[in-house]
């Protein structure tokens, strides 16, 4: 077989509304804790610039993720997509 080609019994999981809002909200709850982590705990105790942008990526990188994620999730409901 192919690897480009999809077996014939393998079904698409149907698509859900319901767990896509919910991994979204995780994403963005993720974002929140680690900016509180950051701010809290990480920033007093580190004072190297390296260390500064390394924290800013932790920052960034779910953050990120949560836009990117509700993001799609609002261009599905304009679309008109069901389950939006």
């Amino acid at each position: 077989m192919d690897a480009r080609t999809i077996p014939r019994d393998v079904e698409a999981r149907p698509d859900d509304a319901g767990e896509r809002a919910r991994v979204a909200t995780l994403i963005t709850l993720d974002s929140v804790v680690t900016l509180i982590q950051a701010v809290g705990y990480d920033l007093p105790r580190h004072s190297a610039p390296l260390d500064w942008v390394v924290m800013l990526i932790a920052v960034l990188a779910p953050t990120f993720a949560a836009i990117l994620l509700w993001s799609g999730r609002a261009h599905r409901r304009a679309r008109g997509a069901i389950g939006a």
